[in-house]
């Protein structure tokens, strides 16, 4: 969604991020391969200003130390959305939601998503639907400067879907 082209054509993306657990957030377990994130994006013209916007994300990732190993594998919360941009260059308007597909059983999916791409982490949080209204300035690249640039302003509220972490009770 982010890194897409923003020409008024189609485009398709596909972002492969590693992250780094130099921390020590596992001590010395090392991480097999494959342990990413990945983001499939596409955005489609609908209209002379509008574009249909989609992603879906996954993630995977696997700790060893010694004989011990721990792994785990998910689709995340795919989004779905909107694009108006009146012009090449200039504001454009961003709506969209992502659907609560993030298993809740998977959570070192989650832990290696967060480590890979912390602006997009919703995408991993089960039983949330995300929601964003956005606001853009896109400055598109021209003859005269090749520089292409976007200010964005997207904040997002989370929808519940369920309440089973509050109705856990502790012993």
């Amino acid at each position: 969604r982010q890194s897409l082209d923003r020409e008024h054509r189609p485009s398709v993306l596909v972002e492969t991020l590693f992250p780094s657990f130099d921390s020590g957030v596992f001590g010395s377990a090392d991480t097999g391969f494959p342990t990413w994130t990945w983001f499939a994006a596409t955005r489609l013209p609908t209209g002379k200003t509008t574009m249909f916007v989609a992603e879906l994300p996954y993630s995977r990732g696997e700790f060893q130390e010694g004989s011990f190993s721990i792994s785990g594998a998910t689709i995340g919360n795919p989004y779905l959305g909107i694009e108006y941009a009146p012009r090449p260059s200039g504001f454009l308007l961003e709506f969209g939601a992502r659907i609560p597909l993030a298993s809740d059983d998977e959570f070192i999916p989650f832990l290696v998503s967060s480590y890979t791409d912390v602006e997009r982490e919703e995408a991993f949080v089960p039983d949330q639907v995300p929601v964003r209204l956005g606001l853009h300035y896109h400055r598109a690249a021209s003859a005269n400067a090749h520089i292409a640039y976007d200010l964005r302003f997207v904040p997002s509220a989370w929808i519940k879907t369920s309440d089973d972490v509050l109705s856990e009770t502790e012993t």
